[in-house]
């Protein structure tokens, strides 16, 4: 059923891809009725939009999270960046004034906004999961940085330890390039336990970022997350990254 849901959240996102790719071409149409076709032409045509344009997090310009502008996508939607920006080096030092906290029910509207801002997957939003990282305004209050989740994937077996998936990584525009991201990396890792194994689908040219937190490329994927990888591989292409996804793990 999980899988199901998120096939239609993908085709979703390529379908609207496709019509922006096409629109001046009348190629490729959105399907749908002519209230929904109208909506994402008008949507789709702003300017202001066209960097959103694509399927989930691996397809925008990604200025959403990390230091080299990457955010999660899931049941993958991970970490992306721009074909026009390259990777910043990770901070390995945690920024001054920021903390850490466990995300709670009262965190979601903001968490949620932020996902669908970032178009990436609505989908599967459990607090519990989420870090949060924070600072304190002069005035006292609190105000979000960033926050990413940890997905439990797989309960472990004898001899082999759980899986898991990092994603809906973001950073706030204004907090970007301070090593917030890499915090929040460090932060989710550290829910794994040892012999545990945690996964993500990344842009390749953002891959760098992720080798330098103990993540490395592997060439095949856990089943539960095939799927949606050899999907984005097609859809990230569509979208101008000729080189496509990678699926990288950090085993503990």
């Amino acid at each position: 059923a999980w899988q199901h849901k998120s096939i239609i959240v993908y085709r979703h996102y390529a379908e609207m891809l496709l019509y922006r790719k096409s629109a001046f071409k009348g190629s490729v149409p959105v399907q749908g009725d002519r209230r929904s076709r109208l909506h994402h032409s008008r949507i789709l045509a702003k300017p202001e939009n066209d960097a959103r344009r694509g399927l989930g997090g691996w397809l925008q310009p990604q200025n959403s999270c990390l230091e080299p502008q990457m955010h999660t996508l899931s049941s993958s939607w991970t970490c992306a960046s721009s074909p026009t920006q390259q990777p910043v080096a990770a901070s390995n030092s945690k920024p001054e004034g920021v903390l850490l906290r466990q995300a709670t029910q009262a965190d979601m509207p903001f968490i949620r906004k932020a996902i669908l801002r970032e178009w990436m997957n609505p989908l599967g939003h459990d607090p519990s999961r989420f870090s949060i990282a924070a600072s304190q305004g002069a005035d006292g209050r609190e105000e979000i940085l960033g926050f990413g989740q940890m997905e439990q994937k797989s309960q472990g077996t004898q001899g082999a330890g759980r899986e898991w998936e990092l994603r809906s990584l973001v950073v706030e525009q204004q907090h970007r390039r301070r090593g917030v991201g890499t915090v929040l990396v460090e932060a989710l890792k550290a829910r794994c336990s040892k012999g545990d194994t945690a996964y993500l689908v990344t842009l390749a040219v953002t891959q760098d970022f992720y080798k330098r937190l103990g993540f490395r490329v592997v060439t095949e994927p856990p089943a539960w997350l095939a799927p949606e990888a050899a999907l984005g591989q097609v859809v990230s292409r569509l979208a101008g990254h000729k080189d496509g996804l990678v699926v990288m793990c950090w085993e503990r």
